[in-house]
């Protein structure tokens, strides 16, 4: 069923741009976006194993796209792990995301089909528009030897 939207997604793509329509196939929906820093850089890795590399957020979402082997596509992504160092990142996410985008701050975690199907089993309970809003508290994600545990932080 979490498929549809993505397939949603691509045939509306499709009829919005038909000049492109042989451009379809090469589209990577995304489901999990992961945003963390490495050696002062700042990187984004999907679901799609896609990853960008840069100085700060922008560079490193063109770099995402000039090196993934298709069209990443970030309007599908349901998911958003930043890590306790990126949160300063959200302002710039508001705006580049879907609000119903969900959120959380990812502990020692990867992206990776498993965390996918976590989250997609236990989504966090803030979203990008809630925090647009004023909602301030990103539940936590922690990994564990047998998975993964999401908590609630306090309003």
């Amino acid at each position: 069923m979490k498929r549809w939207p993505i397939l949603f997604a691509i045939a509306a793509a499709a009829i919005l741009f038909p000049a492109n329509a042989a451009d379809v196939g090469e589209l990577l929906p995304v489901e999990l976006i992961y945003i963390y820093r490495e050696a002062d850089w700042v990187r984004v890795a999907t679901d799609t194993e896609a990853v960008g590399a840069g100085p700060d957020l922008n560079a490193a979402m063109e770099d995402l796209h000039a090196t993934a082997p298709g069209a990443v596509f970030l309007d599908t992504a349901d998911f958003l792990v930043l890590t306790p160092d990126t949160l300063t990142l959200l302002p710039e996410l508001t705006n580049a995301l879907r609000p119903a985008t969900k959120v959380c701050v990812g502990l020692d975690v990867h992206a990776d089909a498993d965390l996918t199907k976590y989250l997609t089993a236990h989504p966090p309970d803030v979203t990008l528009g809630n925090l647009r809003s004023g909602k301030k508290n990103v539940p936590i994600l922690q990994r564990r030897e047998a998975g993964y545990r999401l908590e609630s932080r306090d309003q």
